[in-house]
């Protein structure tokens, strides 16, 4: 379970007023939510609503195309995205207002064949295929090349199949599931029989998809499977290939996080998977900085007292929070003068920030991507910090050079 990020980012700015605010000026927080039951009536209130404000930042959990739209690109409000990994060609639109923790679908792909291939993870003789999502698929196959790898079928991932409709009821209709008993298969199929038919034959292509795509992965000699996809898509490819008895080595990355894409897997696709992360992890020692985020988060508001063990999910996302949180605030502070949108942006550039936990965050012209260094993750499903277990770090940190996207503009 997580813990709405509200909760922390408030407490942080309570904390900064009381101790003067931001150049003598306090800092107002105000928080927009919206709820998977109408998320295009609650994205269309924020349109609305946040613009006029004029805020210094907007920092969003993943930054959806809506409020990109509206805020990002139409209002030119400086966002930062945490867990969020756009296409490059995403920053042709934003220029630079648009800053992210991971960085971009491309960047991380190369990071993790990288670093996958210096840890012995992949070598040079293994047969790559590609789960590929949004645009750009050549410049993800070019990446693939780049390395000198024979990337020997891709799958592109139809945008359709990203609908939140039909990742909430996918469990509850065993999409792409194994291992179900008779009397679990019979209800998913009475569960899926019940639905409007229009929406039933969804899902039956949704489960050809697939189940193609990982045939063909397997008929094409594949022998690591690297994405630029969504989770969502990820977790349904891995899936399948158990549903044709086909383990290839999974090298995912933080466009997929293990934390969903591990749930309900089966365990021999789960120890195949490795995750080339800029996150924190099982077993890592905790900061001060950590140590004080946590405190904060428990004695600077009215809530109820954060309740989760380290290392878990709802912690994990606490922890990164507060981590942009550092540096946005940071950046305030290095204004010289009124502190606004292009003021902020311009202190913004300047940032070179390390947790504590071995990462580390820099933003500069032309890289609008935080994330620095990476590391190899293995997972463990029989680790108890969380329903699909944990990710343990296997290697060292090393730092993967972002490509520029000064060419980008700026807006």
């Amino acid at each position: 379970m997580l813990e709405e990020p509200g909760v922390v980012i408030e407490a942080y700015a309570n904390e900064v007023n009381f101790n003067g605010g931001i150049n003598g000026q306090c800092v107002e927080f105000v928080n927009y939510l919206w709820s998977p039951t109408d998320p295009a009536g609650d994205f269309t209130r924020i349109c609305t609503e946040m613009p006029p404000l004029q805020p210094v930042v907007y920092f969003a959990l993943r930054v959806f195309d809506p409020t990109l739209q509206c805020a990002t690109i139409g209002a030119r409000i400086p966002t930062i995205g945490l867990f969020t990994s756009p296409p490059t060609a995403t920053f042709e639109l934003t220029g630079d207002r648009l800053f992210v923790d991971d960085g971009t679908s491309d960047y991380l792909l190369s990071a993790s064949l990288d670093l996958a291939l210096a840890s012995g993870v992949i070598g040079a003789d293994d047969v790559i295929g590609l789960a590929h999502g949004g645009p750009g698929m050549a410049s993800a196959v070019a990446v693939i090349e780049s390395f000198g790898l024979d990337n020997a079928a891709t799958a592109h991932m139809p945008p359709e199949y990203a609908a939140l409709e039909l990742l909430l009821q996918e469990k509850r209709v065993g999409l792409l599931a194994s291992g179900l008993s008779e009397a679990e298969r019979a209800e998913a199929d009475r569960n899926r029989a019940a639905l409007p038919p229009e929406l039933a034959a969804v899902y039956g292509e949704m489960e050809q998809f697939f189940i193609d795509a990982a045939n063909r992965f397997k008929e094409a000699g594949v022998t690591a499977v690297v994405a630029t996809a969504d989770w969502t898509d990820f977790r349904r490819l891995i899936r399948a290939a158990e549903l044709v008895d086909w383990a290839p080595q999974w090298v995912a990355n933080d466009t997929q996080p293990a934390s969903v894409v591990l749930l309900e897997i089966p365990s021999r696709q789960a120890e195949n998977l490795v995750l080339v992360s800029n996150r924190r992890a099982a077993g890592d020692e905790i900061p001060e900085l950590d140590r004080g985020c946590l405190t904060l988060r428990n004695t600077a508001i009215a809530a109820e007292p954060f309740s989760h063990r380290l290392h878990t999910d709802a912690w994990t996302l606490i922890m990164a929070t507060c981590d942009y949180l550092d540096v946005a605030f940071s950046a305030m502070t290095r204004v010289q003068g009124e502190v606004n949108a292009d003021t902020f942006v311009e202190a913004l550039m300047a940032t070179d920030y390390e947790p504590g936990f071995g990462g580390q965050i820099t933003f500069g012209s032309g890289d609008f991507s935080g994330a620095e260094r990476f590391r190899v993750l293995q997972a463990d499903p029989a680790c108890v910090l969380n329903a699909w277990g944990c990710m343990r770090s296997t290697t060292d940190w090393t730092t993967h050079t972002q490509p520029s996207l000064a060419s980008a503009g700026t807006g």
